[in-house]
Formats: C-alpha cells, sequence, structure tokens
C-alpha cells in the first residue's frame, strides 16, 4: 500500500499549526491575542515551560558554573630539594601543590651539601577573592580562573668545617662542661 503524496494544501495547514504554536510560545505568561490562534495545550504550556525554562537555565548554571584553581610552585636553586610545606613532603624541587585558603605558609627547603633553608611566604588574595566578589568567582564565572604561584629560593652551601677545628672545639666544650666555666 503506498503512502498518499501530500499536497500542497497539507504541508501549508501543517506550517500554519506550527506557527501558531510557536506564537503561544512567544505570548507565553503574556496574553493572548483577540483573535484567539492559540491550541486549548497553551495553557500546559504557560504552566510548565517558564519553569522549565528557570530548571534548565539553573542546571546551565551548576554544571557550567566557575571554579578558582589555585596551586603554588617551589623551586630552588639548585634543583632537587626536598620541600616540606607546613612539614608535609610535597615532593623535590621544582615541586607544586595545591591550595584552598590565602595566608602564611612554612616552607622548608632541604638537600644534601646545602644548608636547609626554613622560610615563611605570604600567599595574598587577589581581588577576586576579595569578600562577595569571591562568592561570584567562585560559582557564577563562566570559566575556570587559575592563580599560579611561584617562589624561588636559593640554597647556600654547608659550611664544612675541618677535622682538626671540630675536635678542638669538642675539647674545649668538654673541658668547660668538666669545670663549669
Amino acid at each position: 500500500m503506498d503512502p498518499q503524496p501530500v499536497t500542497t494544501e497539507q504541508r501549508m495547514r501543517r506550517i500554519a499549526q506550527c506557527l501558531r504554536y510557536f506564537n503561544c510560545l512567544r505570548h507565553v505568561g503574556h496574553h493572548f491575542p483577540a483573535s484567539g490562534g492559540c491550541q486549548p495545550t497553551d495553557s500546559w504550556i504557560r504552566k510548565w515551560l517558564r519553569p522549565l525554562l528557570c530548571l534548565a537555565l539553573a542546571c546551565q548554571f551548576v554544571t557550567v558554573s566557575g571554579c578558582v584553581s589555585r596551586r603554588m610552585t617551589f623551586v630552588s636553586n639548585p634543583s632537587g630539594a626536598m620541600v616540606l610545606l607546613e612539614g608535609r613532603e610535597i615532593g623535590y624541587s621544582p615541586a607544586s601543590a595545591d591550595f584552598t585558603w590565602y595566608g602564611t605558609r612554612r616552607v622548608t627547603m632541604i638537600k644534601d651539601g646545602y644548608e636547609t633553608k626554613t622560610d615563611l611566604v605570604t600567599v595574598s588574595a587577589p581581588w577576586y577573592q576579595w569578600p562577595i566578589i569571591e562568592f561570584f568567582a567562585d560559582n557564577l564565572s563562566p570559566h575556570r580562573i587559575t592563580d599560579r604561584r611561584v617562589y624561588s629560593f636559593e640554597l647556600q652551601p654547608k659550611q664544612m668545617i675541618p677535622d682538626v677545628e671540630l675536635r678542638d672545639r669538642a675539647r674545649q666544650l668538654r673541658s668547660e662542661g668538666q669545670f663549669g666555666e
């Protein structure tokens, strides 16, 4: 059984129905034209379309919302020093660690043959992390914001004391301890 060919008149009727439907969408939440023209299902459109559009927009904000990525990198000269951040080992320089809060951190660099170096590093907040602005940057920004910090440390070679001098100093300390000087 062959399907009947669609006439031009049927196509025109179908196009008119589509146009009436989209005209009803355009008037959602408003008064409809006095001429009518909207189907009985228009009340469903008015009742459900606006909340569905709001829900879709809210979902888009949740899934596409911005995010702030914070990362600090520690570099030493010479490289290869063990890096401790707040007493926790994070790796060998250059080493990186993510962070959440801004403030002062204690960083320790340890390398054989070099003096151990401990410094307090201040990580200050950029303008987009100030109160109130921070909410919008963290939650509503349309793209990811990255905050990268690099801190460099210059390590000094250890002072090697000759054995003779070290023994003399040990004898002096022992004698001071025995005589109470």
